[in-house]
């Protein structure tokens, strides 16, 4: 190999290498975007009574959007909807069949520490509870949540 085929190998390589030192220190100065969207699904335990009399927790599905405005690095606000399956509704073959638990909640995630992704979750708003059996009725009341999580970039 001759000596300019050398130069330019080591000139190209030495760019490549400075080309991926740049990138990496910039994609830790990322800060974290100021507007969220997500979607969240999944099976949760819901404990429900009639007539005053306990019944065990069963699997529910569930499922939520959420969305909001994040000013700073540590604090998200939005709005999340979500809600609980509980009957399947009957739309066509017998419209008296559906129960649903709906939640309207406003939502402020805290984000206590600078280097970890763990968060503080706090919600509070209304929750309407759905029955469309014909001796039923539709009911509706404030509700929260409170809870601790992982946000994985």
């Amino acid at each position: 190999m001759s000596c300019p085929i050398k130069i330019l190998l080591v000139v190209i390589l030495w760019q490549a290498g400075t080309i991926h030192s740049v990138t990496t220190q910039e994609q830790s100065r990322i800060k974290r975007k100021k507007f969220y969207v997500g979607l969240e699904m999944g099976v949760g335990l819901l404990e429900l009574s009639r007539n005053n009399l306990p019944v065990d927790r069963t699997g529910r599905f569930a499922m939520g959007f959420y969305g909001g405005y994040s000013p700073f690095r540590w604090l998200r606000a939005g709005l999340n909807l979500n809600g609980w399956l509980i009957e399947p509704f009957g739309y066509d073959y017998d419209p008296s069949k559906g129960v649903s638990i709906g939640n309207t909640f406003g939502q402020i995630e805290l984000f206590p520490f600078r280097k970890l992704n763990f968060l503080i979750n706090l919600e509070g708003g209304v929750s309407t509870y759905t029955n469309m059996h014909p001796h039923e009725f539709t009911t509706r009341g404030t509700g929260g949540k409170f809870g601790f999580g992982y946000e994985h970039d």
